[in-house]
């Protein structure tokens, strides 16, 4: 892996019924062998995990979940106050879509 990559193990905090490695890549070009990797090819991504950066990238992959949406909503939401506000924000800023940043000014409002 370059420094254009991060590996992640496993893929996001819910259980998946389709439960591999997360590669989040800025570039297309990658060969493994013997093995199943999800590619997520990301213009950007952090250098390092944090919870907040799963967080936000939970609610931009909400249609790749094998769970119930509106449980997983439910539930973020319900966690959305343990995460560093700064952070956060930083996250949402960096990495979240236009529909993660709208959803969470209606929770942050509420």
């Amino acid at each position: 892996m370059d420094d254009r990559s991060l590996f992640v193990a496993p893929p996001l905090p819910t259980l998946r019924a389709n439960c591999w490695p997360v590669v989040f890549i800025g570039v297309k070009t990658w060969h493994v062998c013997h093995r199943r990797f999800d590619f997520r090819v990301k213009p950007r991504f952090p250098k390092k995990l944090t919870p907040e950066f799963l967080f936000v990238d939970l609610l931009n992959n909400l249609d790749e979940l094998a769970e119930d949406r509106d449980a997983v909503l439910q539930q973020a939401r319900s966690k959305l106050k343990s995460y560093d506000p700064v952070r956060l924000q930083r996250a949402v800023e960096s990495f979240g879509s236009m529909a993660v940043r709208k959803r969470l000014r209606e929770w942050v409002g509420s």
